[in-house]
């Protein structure tokens, strides 16, 4: 898999580099998500517990324009998480793990329709992630993607996660071997590669030359 996805960036790069018409963009997202709950240890005290995560995302991107309905394109992620779980009782263990991942995904996408300065895309990406060095992913994700006209040159674009479908394989090393999990569905952008940032939409923008 992991050649298959090289071999797509070459082809990629190569059919940019046919062309002085490219376009350049990414995306950066930031979300947390903070869960507090009661806990009642042995000695009948009531404790408040918390646990919170940080996701930063950051994605450029790289493309080229093969006609005004057909795009193929590179995307880079990168991922920093952060889990933290802290409590008032001291004999609540708690933990702070620090997380980072990369990928990188070739695509294309074809215009199904457009409105003035509107316009509906539909887009199929190949994936292949790594995260935390222990655990990789290979994924196909097929989502529309949402245009609109800021000007000549920038453009908004918002991939819209919640009606994607998507195939994920993920290995993992284990202490009892590697672990082999795979994931098929409809919904958040949960397919995308190691390095998703999730959600219902994922906001960037593009500048074309």
């Amino acid at each position: 898999m992991r050649k298959f996805i090289w071999v797509m960036v070459v082809a990629v790069l190569g059919t940019v580099s046919a062309s002085a018409q490219f376009y350049v963009g990414g995306s950066l997202g930031y979300s947390t998500n903070t869960n507090e709950h009661t806990e009642h240890p042995s000695s009948e005290k009531t404790t408040k517990t918390t646990e919170q995560t940080a996701l930063l995302t950051v994605a450029p991107d790289l493309g080229f324009a093969l006609s005004e309905k057909f795009e193929v394109g590179l995307e880079f992620g990168f991922e920093s998480e952060t889990d933290k779980k802290s409590s008032e009782d001291e004999s609540v263990s708690g933990h702070d793990k620090r997380e980072s991942g990369w990928e990188i995904a070739p695509y294309a996408r074809y215009e199904c329709l457009s409105a003035e300065k509107f316009s509906v895309w539909a887009q199929v990406v190949l994936g292949y992630g790594v995260k935390a060095e222990e655990n990789t992913t290979f994924s196909v994700q097929f989502a529309p993607v949402l245009k609109y006209s800021l000007s000549h040159h920038v453009k908004l674009i918002s991939r819209v996660n919640f009606l994607s479908i998507g195939f994920a394989s993920t290995s993992s090393k284990e202490k009892e071997g590697e672990k082999q999990i795979t994931n098929f569905g409809v919904g958040v952008n949960k397919f995308h590669g190691a390095t998703a940032s999730g959600g219902l939409f994922t906001v960037g923008f593009e500048y074309e030359f």
